[in-house]
């Protein structure tokens, strides 16, 4: 499953920040996390086997660098 987050470079985010938050959850391994894409104004984030929705539920509950950050199902 591909993820989209509202949040990209203009936010300072980074790649390190989204595994960091992604890794705060114990279901989930560095295994778990595909291809980071982080641009402009959005990131995606590919998460491999089958855990896509428990990422999902996960990122909508937490913060990343201290910000409530949107993150949903990416448009194929």
């Amino acid at each position: 499953m591909k993820l989209f987050i509202k949040a990209g470079k203009n936010k300072k985010l980074r790649a390190g920040d989204i595994v960091g938050a992604i890794l705060s959850n114990e279901n989930v391994e560095m295994k778990d996390i595909g291809v980071i894409e982080v641009l402009e104004y959005q990131s995606y984030v590919e998460i491999l086997n089958g855990k896509g929705n428990i990422v999902l539920n996960h990122l909508n509950k937490r913060k990343i660098k201290n910000k409530s950050i949107v993150v949903e199902k990416a448009k194929s």
